[in-house]
């Protein structure tokens, strides 16, 4: 060990200096940008529309098209023969108080279309008997929901849509007269008025009309100028801000969601982050990256950094005090704490641990100790790249190296310390090299000590007297804690004594532990989780558990099981997290290390979307074939599909403009259905040869930024939710009238006869694939290693879908055609034959073992598509898979 330079941490508020300025700012708006490679029918957009239900509606060269934040649908073709010809270059839209779009196109056609049966009508013969001139140049939505229409010879009309979907027209302005013969424009601006409206038509094309009943059309077009110009300037702002330059239309929504229009570069999507995350860099600009942040009990906070520079903060984000390496050499600290005696314990990387013991005799407060591991020195600690230090329920300390393993403290009676390791007294430590690598120590409430290594948990008794005596406990090759063998990144426990464990693509995790053997439950995507990649945890005042994650930041609050989680559209700036460095100040203040800074914000000030959204279902596919009715499928309440139609995939939509990957989705078919399938983000739910029934459809949107999270009772918004009918008709010889011929007695015979025939083929099958695969076994010694190394690369691959014959040749070292006559020869299968025994095995094992669904086990069979998969094992096993499962 080694006496170093001695500094003071407990610095005094008057030495503080000036603070690094902030920066990595949130940019000001966030936009999102779609063109023909997302779906557009064309990057020429010239108008965009939010209708009342929440969908999108784009006019675009090639017509009309539909948004609904994933997908867009073009309308460029009749849907039936009740439809006109859909318009093209459509530069206006207005819906009116119905639901109806009016369309005007550039060569100054009108358009009606009804969006619940996706029908088009050309308005042209209606308008003969109020204008001289049929071509409209503009169109304009009123506040009361009614369609303004001014013709090229300044006519103004006012079209107003009944509750059946018919419309009248009424003229306002009549212009005759008032406008130059030749080029139709006005002589003067036009007010008019009828028995219940004022109208205005101006030179500048300006048209406008108010009731008469709430007042003058003056002051009534002053303060619309006034709103518009206002509207207009923010729009423009944003615009600016996001970088766009050119446009044709800027339009609002009522989210707060502004949509640039382009010429030829397609549609902008832009909105403001909903908070105000900032990190502040170190001084220097140091961006090696943060790797420890601790608040002392005096109140500062201890930042270590990759780099082995230090600094000290002031809870308010102040620097008091920089520490380089090069002059204080303390190292790269990697985890820091304090005793019982105030001593400070650093764990650095490279220079072993730092004790600092308070020495109120030294002109700095504390006395700094190196320990390092010495080759000649069996009682020195095992290693200088010291991960982290913690102290147990006995004042024990350990110490955990990446280089030595886990190490015990012992103070003698000289003073001096002593570390107990695997090289000096632990007798009884994992062998081959294992668990030497330790990122992280906790105890849980029992008094076991657990141990996070890169080669997985491990664990402890800590009613020990004698380091001698300790033994090691770890979890390799048990199925039941698969998830123990993962490389533990992070162990935290909260403050109901319950430890959670991070695992590097293992996600995160509860260890249950009651002296049976160790079990886990994690949180994934059913709870909100988005990323299974945990650097850091830490909690808030509130028990709310931080995540720091490869893909950001996620809170998870224990009261109601959910995690929210933040990204660009919440302000997080774009930052790459750090490995355990995370810490919850005493003024509640979270600080999160990253690698170009710190990460610094209050949760309590964290807002909730406001934003409400309808959720759709967008598509049907029944047998692999879209499905269409009179009515649009987002407005479609009941469906009903043949027998023979019963493998249906439905596809939804939340209609979120904003920030949509926060959303996830939950179905369920009641009738069908015993639980919720969780979905994520995914936008399908499919269902393979659902029997004939009665059944709802039903789909839940989960938004996490609608979360409150400084109110536990406000925090369980209800989701947004869409059902949907599904009625399947039994085959003919299954209705009533055809059972009441059959009796009783036939179908019972039929049954039979059916069961015999499942049976049968059954056997069969089992009995050609027991022979085939038989033949494997009692080839030539010559080919046992082929087929040795033929199956080991399709079980490593099984659930690859893409994987296929010429895959496999490349593996095995062959060209297609010597592969083919190889394993053919061989095993008596082709090669596509063979992958596919081997993928229906795979999925019978996982139906039997598993409690996935089974379009799940056709993914992770490597099949595409379920409905082939279903084909395929009903084909392989005589019944399809949902009867395998109630079979077993």
């Amino acid at each position: 060990m080694t006496r170093v330079r001695r500094f003071f941490l407990g610095l005094l508020p008057g030495l503080i200096l000036v603070t690094a300025g902030w920066a990595q700012p949130v940019p000001s708006v966030i936009s999102e940008h779609y063109t023909t490679a997302h779906g557009l029918p064309s990057n020429n957009v010239m108008c965009a529309l939010r209708s009342h239900d929440g969908f999108l509606w784009l006019g675009t060269w090639y017509g009309l098209s539909r948004f609904d934040g994933g997908k867009f649908i073009a309308y460029n073709q009749p849907v039936n023969k009740a439809s006109d010809n859909p318009p093209r270059k459509i530069e206006s839209i207005a819906e009116d108080a119905q639901g109806w779009l009016w369309l005007k196109t550039v060569d100054w056609k009108l358009y009606r279309f009804n969006p619940q049966t996706e029908q088009f009508h050309a308005v042209y013969n209606e308008l003969k008997q109020f204008a001289r001139n049929l071509q409209v140049i503009k169109i304009q939505c009123t506040d009361e929901g009614r369609i303004l229409l001014l013709t090229k010879d300044k006519t103004l009309l006012m079209a107003t849509t009944d509750q059946k979907g018919h419309f009248s027209i009424r003229k306002l302005v009549d212009a005759q007269g008032k406008t130059d013969p030749q080029s139709f424009q006005l002589r003067e601006d036009i007010t008019a008025s009828t028995n219940d409206y004022w109208a205005y038509v101006g030179r500048d094309y300006r048209i406008f009309t108010w009731p008469k009943k709430k007042g003058g059309l003056q002051e009534a077009m002053a303060k619309d100028d006034s709103r518009q110009q206002q509207q207009y300037e923010r729009a423009l702002q944003m615009a600016t801000e996001a970088g766009i330059e050119k446009y044709q239309q800027l339009y609002q929504d009522h989210d707060s969601l502004l949509w640039v229009t382009t010429v030829s570069d397609g549609i902008y999507c832009i909105s403001k982050p909903r908070h105000a995350f900032n990190v502040m860099p170190l001084p220097d600009n140091n961006i090696t990256g943060v790797r420890c942040i601790y608040q002392t009990r005096q109140g500062n906070i201890i930042v270590g950094t990759r780099s082995r520079d230090v600094y000290v903060y002031h809870p308010d984000g102040q620097l008091l005090k920089s520490l380089p390496y090069a002059q204080y050499g303390i190292g790269s600290i990697y985890h820091a704490m304090e005793d019982s005696q105030g001593r400070l314990w650093l764990s650095t990387k490279g220079d072993g641990l730092v004790v600092g013991i308070p020495d109120a005799s030294q002109p700095l407060g504390y006395q700094l100790t190196h320990y390092r591991h010495q080759a000649g020195l069996a009682s020195s600690i095992s290693g200088n790249n010291v991960y982290c230090t913690f102290i147990d329920s006995k004042k024990r300390i350990w110490i955990g190296t990446l280089d030595g393993g886990l190490n015990l403290v012992v103070q003698q009676a000289d003073g001096q310390l002593a570390f107990y390791n695997k090289r000096h007294g632990f007798k009884h430590y994992p062998a081959y090299g294992l668990y030497t690598e330790v990122r992280n120590i906790t105890e849980d409430q029992n008094g076991r000590i657990w141990v996070g290594t890169i080669d997985g948990l491990m664990s402890l008794n800590g009613d020990f007297k004698r380091p001698e005596d300790i033994r090691f406990t770890t979890y390799q090759n048990t199925a039941e804690t698969a998830f123990a063998n993962n490389d533990i990144y992070t162990l935290h426990r909260d403050h109901t004594g319950q430890i959670w464990v991070g695992a590097f693509g293992g996600g995160l995790q509860r260890l249950i532990y009651d002296k049976q053997p160790i079990r886990f439950e994690p949180l994934g995507i059913r709870e909100g989780l988005r990323n299974d990649v945990i650097y850091s945890i830490t909690e808030d005042l509130h028990g709310r558990l931080w995540f720091a994650t490869e893909g950001g930041l996620s809170c998870y609050n224990q009261q109601t099981g959910r995690i929210r989680n933040f990204d660009r559209y919440d302000g997080i700036p774009n930052v790459t997290m750090e490995e355990t460095s995370a810490c919850c100040c005493a003024n509640g203040h979270l600080w999160i290390g990253t690698r170009q800074g710190l990460l610094i914000f209050n949760p309590e000030q964290l807002q909730t979307s406001k934003t409400d959204y309808r959720t759709f279902i967008v598509n049907i596919t029944a047998d692999n074939q879209p499905w269409s009715g009179t009515t649009a499928i987002p407005y479609t309440h009941e469906i009903e599909l043949e027998h023979n139609q019963n493998s249906v995939t439905f596809e939804y939509a939340a209609l979120k403009f904003q920030d949509n990957s926060q959303l996830s989705y939950r179905y369920r078919l009641e009738g069908y259905d015993r639980d919720w399938h969780y979905a994520g983000a995914h936008r399908l739910a499919s269902y393979n040869e659902v029997p004939p029934g009665n059944y709802t459809f039903v789909v839940e949107t989960i938004d996490e930024t609608r979360s409150d999270l400084s109110d536990a009772s406000r925090s369980a918004v209800l989701p947004s939710t869409a059902r949907l009918t599904l009625r399947i008709l039994p085959p003919w010889w299954a209705t009533w009238w055809a059972y009441l011929i059959y009796l009783g007695i036939a179908a019972v015979v039929t049954w039979l006869i059916v069961r015999t025939i499942l049976q049968m083929n059954r056997m069969r099958n089992e009995v050609y694939i027991s022979q085939r695969l038989a033949k494997l076994t009692t080839k030539p010694n010559d080919g046992d290693e082929f087929i040795d190394r033929l199956h080991r690369i399709i079980r490593q691959n099984i659930a690859n879908s893409d994987f296929n014959i010429d895959d496999m040749a490349n593996e095995m070292g062959l060209s297609r055609s010597a592969f083919y006559k190889k394993v053919k020869g061989v095993t008596g299968f082709a090669p596509v034959d063979l992958i596919k025994e081997f993928r229906l095995s795979h999925a019978s094992e996982l139906l039997q073992t598993t409690n996935l669904n089974i379009t799940e086990i056709a993914y992770r069979s490597g099949f595409k598509d379920p409905s082939y998969f279903g084909k395929c094992f009903r084909k392989r096993y005589g019944m399809s898979p949902r009867e395998f499962i109630n079979q077993q």
